[in-house]
């Protein structure tokens, strides 16, 4: 009888490692404006993601984009693009998963920052 009680405790621990419980400050963070800009010879342009919580573990992401190319010395006018992408968090990774192209979203809280890829986004708000 021991024995059983001594296994059950142990499948209840390894099943409670599996699931692991999210990191509330990550949480609070996730949920924000964040800005990103490029200057370069051929265009400057600037991000803004807005993250909002949805349910359970899914967020809705809004990606503003506005951008002028350069022709030499001259620049275009402004463009301007929208993308809205719907994502899920990994407790496990703690990553944030979009769906619709695949990418992922990483939360650095010391920096206040977030990778989406590589591109890093500057939390605002």
């Amino acid at each position: 009888m021991k024995l059983t009680a001594y296994y059950l405790g142990v499948l209840v621990g390894y099943m409670m490692s599996c699931n692991r419980v999210p990191n509330p400050e990550i949480l609070e963070f996730i949920p924000g404006v964040y800005v990103h800009s490029d200057n370069l010879d051929s265009a400057t342009g600037n991000d803004t993601l807005f993250v909002t919580f949805q349910e359970n573990n899914r967020y809705a992401v809004v990606k503003r984009t506005g951008f002028r190319r350069a022709k030499g010395n001259v620049k275009t006018r402004k463009l301007f693009k929208v993308e809205r992408w719907t994502g899920i968090y990994d407790v496990r990774t703690g990553m944030l998963n979009l769906s619709e192209n695949g990418k992922v979203i990483t939360f650095l809280l010391n920096e206040k920052k977030l990778l989406l890829g590589q591109t890093p986004y500057l939390k605002i708000r």
